[in-house]
């Protein structure tokens, strides 16, 4: 930015209007370094959130749906009895490309403590198994430390699957999404996934959800 004085001849009263003229030259400047830093910060704020993020546990962020159902907040997270499983906490980060892997004669029991859910959701475990043919889960649904509600095993054997009310299953085929869960009268604010593998392959748990 420029800035012409017109002085021209030396007279008294030129001298004043430069003066006049430099001291609002001034104030736009320092004005302008303002306005500078401050979109500096602004720029450096937008920056520094996503990166760093604000306090919060797994599965933060907006919650991601699937075809049968949606992520919920896990404030912690764990899981017991567990063997040939890997990756644990991807079964409770808010995302279903990424999955816990049960190998083969593997099981666990995955325990999710969330904010509360109310009775009539569906608590269940999104699953894609490479073979679907020996898959049981079983869940429990437990509030302020005191088991809820339960349900018998959900089981796929070959071709055939057990699944009564209160369960709720869609079996798929290799290769598609699977879900089952249990429908609940009561509210909760823990779930408990038991999952067991005793086919040959892998099964990929890509989530603890809510229908």
């Amino acid at each position: 930015m420029g800035l012409t004085i017109p002085i021209g001849r030396f007279y008294p009263w030129n001298i004043l209007l430069a003066g006049t003229l430099l001291k609002r030259y001034a104030n736009i400047l320092a004005r302008g370094f303002t306005a500078m830093r401050s979109v500096k910060i602004l720029v450096l704020l937008s920056i520094a959130v996503p990166i760093f993020g604000c306090g919060g546990g797994g599965g933060g962020g907006a919650s991601e749906t699937s075809e049968y159902c949606h992520t919920i907040p896990i404030d912690s997270i764990s899981c017991t009895s567990c063997t040939q499983v890997s990756d644990t906490g991807a079964a409770f980060d808010g995302h279903f490309v990424t999955f816990a892997t049960i190998g083969t004669a593997g099981s666990g029991t995955f325990v999710a403590n969330t904010a509360v859910q109310p009775g009539g959701s569906i608590a269940g475990v999104y699953f894609n198994p490479s073979n679907p043919q020996s898959t049981t889960i079983t869940i429990t649904t437990f509030l302020s430390g005191t088991q809820q509600e339960t349900m018998s095993p959900a089981t796929r054997t070959g071709s055939s699957d057990s699944c009564v009310s209160p369960q709720y299953c869609r079996f798929n085929d290799q290769g598609n999404p699977n879900f089952v869960g249990l429908r609940t009268t009561k509210d909760y604010d823990e779930i408990h996934a038991q999952v067991s593998n005793s086919a040959a392959g892998s099964l990929a748990l890509n989530e603890i959800c809510v229908q």
